[in-house]
């Protein structure tokens, strides 16, 4: 049903880009964030962490610096 950005399915991980943050668009506004909330709560109620990034923090590292240090962490 849904899909994520970036996942590592064996550990649990999904990643996703909030996209068009800051030119009203679809994760800005009420319906988008609507479904999003449902989407992000059914992968956390199935154990999935999902980790969430703008833009701005994918083009600095800080996603991948934080994405490398979920996976470092020896998880059971």
């Amino acid at each position: 049903r849904w899909r994520f950005d970036f996942a590592w399915p064996a550990r649990k991980l999904a990643v996703e880009v909030e996209g068009g943050i800051w030119v009203d668009g679809r994760h800005g506004r009420g319906a988008g964030m609507e479904k999003d909330m449902e989407k992000y709560n059914r992968a956390t109620v199935l154990g999935w962490a999902v980790l969430r990034f703008s833009p701005g923090g994918v083009k600095n590292g800080n996603a991948c610096r934080e994405i490398e240090a979920w996976l470092a962490h020896d998880r059971v």
